[in-house]
């Protein structure tokens, strides 16, 4: 007569828990969201830049064109526990930039700890990330750019530097793309390049996804690459053996494309 109440205490239990597991996180996103702080901050600094280097982690990063001799930062900070804290250091005529949640979100990771960085920095500065998820922004900018992230992405805007971006899962999408040489090398996501000015160098490779090239009408290139499976596309007025300008556009699964276009995504 002892095994039915047994077998309910088990079920009473087994409910407790799985409206514990279904409650607990569901009640901290609205405790985050209750005690959410924000902040707006700006830093200047006014001495030669040649380069800013980010850490960006999973934050997002803006650089656009400012006056020479100055680094402008805006700082959007957002937390609930940890205020983030945006360290930079100087060496020399390059910035190093990283934004520190801390442990707490890490122990806790309902709790948000972030920034956003809008950078305005002198045209010819070279801007280099690394990040894990972040989304680094680029317009208007001559310097060289360079990103290595886990599954981050790079949306670049009238920049005239060359570029190398290199990510396990991410994206790179330029328009407006002014670049001379560009190196693009994707696990998983896709690479789409818009150029606004005949390019010399192009090498993107993708191990699965999409690679897509469009060029100034009536340029030329010697085309080369391959796709494993999936379908290449390119416009048949485009190659050219004896042109001095190179696209070299391979996938390992997905499609390839390129063609002739007004220079905007």
């Amino acid at each position: 007569m002892t095994g039915r109440p047994r077998r309910r205490g088990r079920w009473v239990a087994l409910a407790a828990l799985t409206a514990a597991v279904v409650v607990v996180p569901v009640g901290g996103e609205v405790a985050s969201r209750a005690l959410r702080r924000t902040a707006d901050v700006p830093v200047t600094f006014t001495r030669p830049v040649r380069e800013v280097r980010v850490d960006a982690g999973d934050t997002r990063a803006a650089f656009s064109a400012g006056p020479a001799g100055r680094v402008g930062i805006r700082e959007r900070l957002s937390w609930t526990l940890a205020r983030p804290v945006v360290r930079t250091t100087w060496s020399g005529d390059v910035l190093w930039v990283k934004v520190d949640c801390g442990r707490r979100t890490e122990i806790v990771p309902v709790l948000d700890c972030g920034a956003d960085l809008d950078f305005r920095v002198p045209p010819g500065t070279a801007v280099t990330s690394t990040s894990s998820s972040g989304e680094v922004a680029v317009r208007g900018l001559t310097g060289a750019v360079t990103m290595r992230t886990h599954s981050g992405t790079l949306d670049l805007a009238g920049t005239s530097g060359p570029v190398d971006f290199e990510a396990n899962s991410g994206e790179l999408a330029a328009t407006g793309l002014l670049a001379g040489r560009v190196v693009a090398r994707v696990g998983s996501g896709t690479v789409r390049l818009a150029f606004a000015d005949a390019p010399g160098s192009v090498s993107a490779r993708a191990g699965s996804g999409e690679v897509a090239v469009t060029v100034p009408p009536g340029t030329h290139y010697r085309v080369a690459g391959g796709t494993g499976s999936g379908d290449r596309a390119i416009d048949p007025a485009l190659p050219d053996d004896r042109a001095a300008g190179l696209l070299d556009l391979t996938t390992g699964s997905g499609s390839v494309t390129a063609g002739y276009g007004s220079g905007r995504l």
